[in-house]
């Protein structure tokens, strides 16, 4: 409220001198703008070096158009002060954004008051040039560690800090949300394929059932009671996928069938030939108990999808 009256109070100010202003509007002469709005810098706090910004915001009217060559220069305006930098940001034809940029060259060795100079800025109109004034505007400046503050135009009032700008955290929680979702699917993804969930049904299937039955018989003291007893879980496994017994001169109609597991063809001709000698060739132990859990391991895997 307090910003919106100033502008105002400034923009009434600039039209009273330029109507009051000698040599500035003729009586025959338009006003060269139709809004301008001034946009000052914080009034007080300033040491050497510090710079401060006049922001101007003008539209033109009445034909009339800024005259850029005869805006100020960079330079020197007053023993304290240099005019350091002049922009202009032209748009749509009639509307300018000025900036005049100034430093603080000397040290005060209390707090006093400056002011930025006023301003006239050039116009050509259809009638001749004309000039805008920009009233000058006060601002205080002072020591590195100032003793006191000068009580003048409520300048000793402490004002609070600007407020941060307001940002949307909408697309950050979005994203937060597809990562969390994200590292979950893969954290069930490994959970299932490593250790496996037992509320899902691929979790029940033949080979799931027959690898915890094989890890059963390596406990087994007896080792070819184990042997056995895991061969006879395989065997089970390969019956109840293919629907029917499997002998090993079947196994060509259960990978046409079961597609899925024919990469692992050359370890299941193996098993089915030592399962052969193991129970109808007077026994052999070249099928051992953690091969055969190594391999009822790798069907599992197939038979859930995640090999």
């Amino acid at each position: 409220m307090n910003a919106l009256v100033y502008r105002i109070s400034a923009a009434l100010a600039c039209a009273m001198l330029v109507i009051g202003r000698p040599g500035g509007l003729h009586a025959d002469q338009a006003v060269p703008v139709s809004r301008i709005e001034i946009v000052e810098p914080w009034p007080f706090g300033y040491v050497i070096g510090d710079t401060l910004t006049r922001r101007i915001v003008l539209e033109t009217a009445n034909g009339a158009t800024l005259d850029v060559e005869r805006l100020p220069k960079p330079g020197r305006v007053s023993s304290w002060l240099e005019l350091v930098d002049v922009t202009n940001r032209a748009s749509a034809g009639s509307r300018h954004e000025l900036a005049f940029t100034y430093q603080v060259f000397n040290s005060a060795p209390e707090v006093s008051t400056r002011a930025l100079p006023a301003l006239d800025l050039p116009f050509k109109t259809p009638g001749g040039p004309a000039v805008q004034a920009v009233p000058k505007y006060l601002f205080t400046t002072g020591p590195i560690t100032p003793a006191y503050v000068a009580a003048r135009d409520g300048l000793e009032e402490m004002r609070p800090d600007a407020p941060p700008p307001q940002m949307s955290t909408v697309p950050v929680r979005v994203r937060l949300a597809l990562y969390t979702l994200g590292l979950a699917a893969i954290a069930l993804y490994f959970l299932y394929a490593y250790v496996g969930l037992p509320f899902l049904a691929r979790s029940r299937g033949p080979f799931a059932r027959a690898l915890r039955a094989v890890n059963a018989a390596a406990r087994t003291r007896d080792e070819e009671e184990g042997r056995r007893a895991a061969l006879q879980a395989l065997h089970r496994a390969f019956d109840e996928t293919a629907r029917a017994t499997v002998f090993g001169e079947h196994l060509d109609r259960f990978f046409a069938e079961h597609a899925r597991y024919a990469p692992l063809r050359p370890q299941v001709e193996r098993f089915f030939a030592g399962s052969q000698k193991e129970f109808f060739d007077a026994g052999s132990a070249e099928l051992s108990v953690p091969w055969l859990a190594t391999l009822c391991r790798a069907l599992r895997d197939r038979e859930r999808g995640v090999a």
